[in-house]
Formats: structure tokens, C-alpha cells, sequence
């Protein structure tokens, strides 16, 4: 993003399609990164397993996003449907 962005409007991660796993709203700046897969499963009676992986990096420009300040996600869980 450019210009005056409210801080409430800038790029955040943590959420369910950004960098899963990390509280929303506690990487914030005005550049985001990221990427994840996920890879869901059905089971039998209603239930469902999925598998996560992802990263990415914040900064307040592109050029100052760094290797150092990489932020992974891994995860698994249970559905129920």
C-alpha cells in the first residue's frame, strides 16, 4: 500500500488464508508477503483432517523484506462437517 493507510487498513497476517497460525493483526506493515497450501481430506461420519503449510514477511517497503524476518506456518487439524 501508499500514501496515509489508516493503520487498521495495512497488510496484516494471521488469518485463516494469511499466514495461518499467527494472531491477526500482530505482523502489520505497509508490505505483506505470503504464501500458503493446504491440503484437506475427507474421513468417514463427518469428519476431515487438513494440512498447512506456508510463510512470508512484512516490512515497510518491498526492499526491506528479509530472510531474517520470515515468518513460517505449519499446521494440521480436524473438521467436523
Amino acid at each position: 500500500v501508499g500514501g496515509a493507510v489508516p493503520f487498521d487498513q495495512l497488510p496484516a497476517a494471521g488469518s485463516p488464508t494469511v499466514l495461518r497460525g499467527y494472531v491477526l493483526g500482530r505482523y502489520r506493515d505497509a508490505t505483506l508477503v505470503s504464501a500458503q497450501a493446504e491440503l484437506r481430506q475427507a474421513l468417514p461420519w463427518r469428519l476431515g483432517v487438513v494440512g498447512w503449510a506456508g510463510g512470508g514477511a512484512v516490512g515497510p517497503r518491498p526492499a526491506a523484506l528479509r530472510a531474517d524476518r520470515f515468518l513460517p506456518t505449519v499446521g494440521l487439524g480436524v473438521r467436523w462437517a
